[in-house]
């Protein structure tokens, strides 16, 4: 969202700051309020497709981020992208920990919460890749329609770093500019509709565990063990 909001609308690193807020301020606390609905539910599974489903749509309504949309449109879109994650966060997790034997708890979480930054740091990955991919492409169409001037030459790995000084460029070209990036970014966004759909469409094959079960792990068993002694003493 950084790169959209200093390339698309030429927002400063403060003011691009400042156009996250929608979604930071909206992740945490629907994270919170998510997990405290779970807790007195007792169930997870309604919580997991409910975070798919908005996130699926708000990927969707990404791809109609442009130079022209509006601030309103602008934010509601971040908003639901917050919703979503902020469900999912904690929704993902207990569903991982649900079906386990009480002994594989703690490996179940480990490895969930492994695989969750392991994710993430693919989905950085493929979405810079899939950004300098598109610009490229874009950028040779551009030049070749001559709505970019052959000098205009950069490449797609550097494009990130070419928002600091795009003001300097002169208003007809800035203009194209502005949709060469918001074009590349649409690219990323379409990308991730279908996993996030398809994400969806497996969570429907959960079972739908009960949260209502009491932790028997070794852990527990001797730290209740010591509180007896220490009781007895």
């Amino acid at each position: 969202m950084l790169i959209q909001a200093q390339s698309v609308l030429t927002h400063s690193t403060f003011q691009a700051d400042i156009d996250a807020l929608p979604i930071t301020l909206t992740t945490a606390p629907t994270a919170a309020i998510a997990g405290v609905i779970m807790t007195l539910t007792l169930r997870f599974r309604l919580a997991v497709w409910l975070g798919w489903i908005i996130l699926t749509i708000a990927c969707g309504l990404f791809t109609l981020l442009s130079p022209t949309t509006t601030t309103a449109e602008r934010i509601g879109y971040m908003i639901l992208m917050g919703v979503g994650t902020g469900i999912l966060f904690p929704a993902l997790q207990f569903a991982a920990q649900a079906g386990q034997r009480d002994e594989d708890v703690g490996f179940a979480t480990s490895t969930f919460v492994f695989i969750r930054s392991l994710g993430q740091t693919f989905g950085v990955a493929l979405g810079g890749v899939i950004f300098q991919n598109q610009w490229d492409k874009n950028l040779a169409t551009d030049i070749a329609n001559n709505t970019l001037p052959a000098t205009f030459q950069i490449p797609g790995n550097e494009a990130d770093g070419a928002v600091l000084s795009l003001l300097q460029l002169p208003p007809d070209v800035l203009e194209t500019v502005k949709w060469l990036y918001s074009d590349s970014l649409r690219a990323i966004w379409i990308f991730f509709v279908p996993l996030a759909g398809i994400a969806f469409l497996l969570s429907l094959l959960m079972r739908d565990y009960s949260l209502d079960k009491v932790l028997n792990s070794k852990q527990a068993f001797e730290e209740s063990k010591s509180a007896a002694e220490s009781a007895q003493v």
